[in-house]
């Protein structure tokens, strides 16, 4: 041990009579200066037997019982945190000491990371991606204390939700990944040490996936046939993924005056772009035929090209999930809701489609300059 204490003991200084008359010895023991005192060695921080005087708030009494059962008290309560760890010179290490005592359980650690997301303005979406699975985490070790979190508990909590979950290596490594941000924001407040998540083993992701998978030609055109038909608010939403390559939620996010019909170009500016720089995207022939037959050049520059309520042109954007869920609602219509398709498909077939039109790489890198 390279720490080590004398025993506190409680100290009487000498009493100052201003009176000038004799005092009892209840007066004189509410004059004298009273304080704990106790020598702190600490061998790794070159500290060797150091003085420690406390007197908090015993001097502070006005009678001499209460001035002895504060100090009583103090005395008491200074020896019983010395033998349990505290440091008097080293305030880092008590907040870990204190943390380790109290301590949290593991529900109540995923609400303070949860509060903590919140309160940094995390995406909505985002803040219950990290709760669909941390919830799962909370579940499972309901009674545990953050500090008796282990990397074997871990494996076994993710190896038993893949297999009741029928999780993928994807969703199996999301969920590790989501554990290890929570787990690093409980060492930030020195709940816990070290990160465990360090010493469990991320599984391979299969080289094939569903996800975001590419519309075939048969599929892409029974899905804008259907929305020409039945829903003219999606069709413009997924037409101006497939002609500009700009994300869903740029899109959402995007006015009528950003769109230059004389230079034929949409600007994003930084406040609304993933990667928070200026974009350009170029407005094609046949984007321009779409936003014109919507009489999209005839909008107030300040509304919303895609509106709540999900109309075309407004004051509000359109909600984050609005898009998605039509979107959906379409494919689930039509019964390619099992395919594996999303919004980002529709970008995905643009790019193919340019290449396969004899476009470089090079040259859809630059056309869709917002491009992941």
């Amino acid at each position: 041990m390279s720490t080590s204490f004398t025993q506190p003991i409680l100290r009487k200084g000498k009493a100052v009579n201003k009176s000038g008359k004799r005092l009892t010895k209840a007066e004189e023991g509410i004059l004298q200066d009273w304080y704990i005192e106790y020598y702190f060695t600490d061998l790794s921080l070159d500290i060797i037997n150091k003085r420690v005087k406390l007197r908090r708030d015993i001097n502070k009494s006005e009678n001499i019982r209460d001035k002895e059962s504060r100090a009583q008290t103090l005395l008491s309560s200074i020896t019983e945190l010395l033998q349990e760890g505290y440091h008097p010179f080293n305030e880092e290490a008590n907040i870990k000491l204190r943390n380790e005592i109290i301590s949290i359980s593991v529900p109540e650690a995923v609400d303070v990371y949860i509060q903590h997301l919140n309160d940094i303005k995390l995406r909505k979406k985002s803040i219950q991606t990290y709760y669909s699975k941390l919830r799962y985490f909370a579940d499972a070790y309901s009674n545990l204390k953050v500090n008796q979190i282990t990397d074997l508990k871990i494996t076994k909590f993710l190896k038993e939700q893949k297999l009741s979950n029928s999780w993928s290596e994807r969703t199996y490594n999301a969920a590790q990944q989501a554990l290890g941000a929570f787990l690093k924001h409980l060492v930030s407040l020195k709940y816990i040490e070290t990160n465990p998540i360090a010493k469990v083993s991320r599984l391979k992701a299969s080289t094939s996936s569903d996800l975001h998978k590419v519309f075939t030609d048969a599929d892409l055109k029974s899905i804008m046939d259907y929305l020409s038909a039945n829903d003219k608010f999606t069709e413009l939403f997924v037409k101006s993924i497939y002609y500009t390559c700009i994300r869903p939620k740029e899109l959402r996010q995007l006015k009528v005056k950003m769109i230059d019909f004389d230079n034929m170009i949409i600007t994003l500016p930084a406040s609304i772009s993933k990667n928070k720089q200026v974009g350009t995207v170029k407005i094609t022939p046949n984007y321009l035929k779409e936003l014109k037959s919507n009489n999209i050049d005839s909008i107030s520059s300040d509304n919303y090209l895609f509106s709540s309520g999900s109309t075309i042109g407004g004051k509000l954007a359109v909600g984050e999930n609005t898009p998605y869920y039509r979107f959906m609602s379409c494919l689930k219509a039509l019964g390619l809701d099992d395919k594996g398709y999303t919004l980002y498909s529709i970008k995905h077939k643009s790019n193919i489609s340019k290449y396969l039109d004899g476009w470089t790489v090079a040259e859809i890198m630059k056309a869709i300059v917002m491009e992941v």
